[in-house]
């Protein structure tokens, strides 16, 4: 630790090894960016499989609904029928699912910048220097 007197020391010169080390993290970056991007879409479309099959669902739950209450005079005090009541299960799970999914990919991101913040922290920690002045 230096004085308040005492000037910073002069910061080492960059080498090229430096400059490889930089690009490597750089690309090291990239590719862990295209591995999330690639895990995102994958995801992503697994989500939008099931959006369409909830989809579906519900309009199955509309067509036994519909057939249930045609000719009752009473349409609220209609029994539904075993097929109405499988699709209202297969709803609940399908939206769970969807909800599970969708917090397991954000899990997942939150995983690969902690892994990578790990990876690629540096080994010490740098220490203020100043750059050195061209002598006169």
């Amino acid at each position: 630790m230096t004085s308040p007197g005492t000037p910073p020391q002069p910061c080492p010169r960059t080498t090229f090894g430096d400059l490889l080390g930089n690009l490597r993290t750089g690309l090291l970056v990239v590719a862990d960016e295209l591995k999330w991007i690639w895990l995102k879409g994958l995801r992503s479309l697994e989500i939008r499989q099931m959006e369409k099959r909830l989809d579906e669902e519900r309009a199955a739950l509309g067509k036994a609904v519909a057939r249930a209450v045609a000719g009752a005079e009473e349409p609220a005090s209609v029994e539904l029928d075993e097929a109405a009541r499988l699709c209202l299960k297969q709803i609940a799970f399908l939206g769970e699912e969807i909800d599970y999914l969708r917090s397991e990919r954000e899990r997942l991101r939150q995983d690969v910048l902690a892994r990578r913040r790990a990876s690629l922290a540096p080994e010490d920690t740098a220490k203020p220097c100043q750059p050195e002045s061209p002598e006169e």
